[in-house]
């Protein structure tokens, strides 16, 4: 699939199209598309929460199931918690593309 930068407005493909779908999802709250209110995630929720397991279980929830929602070219094997708190989410993605079936790694994923 081939999309256009957000930064740029470049062409945008492969594995830089992915990851750019992936941020929009994570960083976009659930109910602020016009016509996709289920569009995003609640990560934005989770921000100031405290840095402990349990935001960490939450975080890692929220993000794998707006994922497996609204990006349907790679799946899901792992979500790492790198850092949650002073405003930040911040994740490492271990994944599939579905399409070639080969190993992603979206790293230093920002919220």
């Amino acid at each position: 699939m081939q999309g256009m930068s957000r930064v740029t407005g470049k062409p945008l493909s492969g594995l830089d199209h992915i990851r750019q779908s992936v941020q929009d999802i994570l960083s976009t709250p659930v109910g602020t598309r016009v016509m996709r209110p289920g569009y995003g995630s609640n990560l934005i929720y989770l921000v100031d929460h405290p840095a402990d397991r349990t935001t960490t279980i939450r975080v890692v929830m929220a993000a794998a199931g707006a994922l497996a929602r609204w990006e349907p070219r790679i799946a899901i094997n792992s979500i790492e918690v790198l850092q949650v708190g002073n405003g930040v989410i911040r994740l490492s993605i271990h994944a599939t593309d579905v399409e070639t079936q080969r190993a992603v790694l979206l790293e230093n994923i920002e919220l």
